[in-house]
């Protein structure tokens, strides 16, 4: 017996891993410890969740960064969805990872094998949080 991954799954992986090479060739400096990698699922979108959390000094909110990704339900796009802002937008979110009705409205969707790309968004979206958390 061959044990297999889903092909849906192992287009999350390209993904995943050319956002975790592309962080490392920008040597983006963080003070946040407060990174997670997770699962996402949502129907037949089976892919990543990164979170990002920090606490502002003298805020009573805190900056969170979520972003799931995954290959499209409909389609083999890769489809990414991101959200930036203080932790009460994310009660939305909840436990699966799911993005909130404002996630979905401004997902990025990019061609089959352009994982690259997709990462590449990821970063960028990475790099305009960490700009954020530094001017609270």
């Amino acid at each position: 017996m061959r044990l297999m991954k889903c092909n849906k799954l192992i287009v999350a992986d390209r993904v995943l891993a050319d956002v975790k090479s592309k962080l490392k060739l920008a040597r983006i400096e963080t003070s946040i410890d407060d990174w997670w990698i997770d699962l996402y699922m949502n129907g037949r979108e089976l892919g990543y969740h990164i979170k990002g959390w920090v606490s502002c000094v003298g805020d009573n909110n805190s900056m969170r960064f979520m972003c799931s990704f995954s290959e499209n339900r409909n389609s083999d796009h890769i489809v990414v969805y991101c959200e930036l802002g203080e932790s009460s937008v994310f009660n939305e979110w909840g436990i699966t990872n799911q993005p909130s009705e404002k996630a979905y409205q401004e997902a990025k969707y990019f061609p089959p094998d352009h994982e690259s790309q997709a990462a590449a968004y990821i970063v960028q979206q990475i790099k305009k949080f960490m700009r954020e958390v530094k001017r609270k």
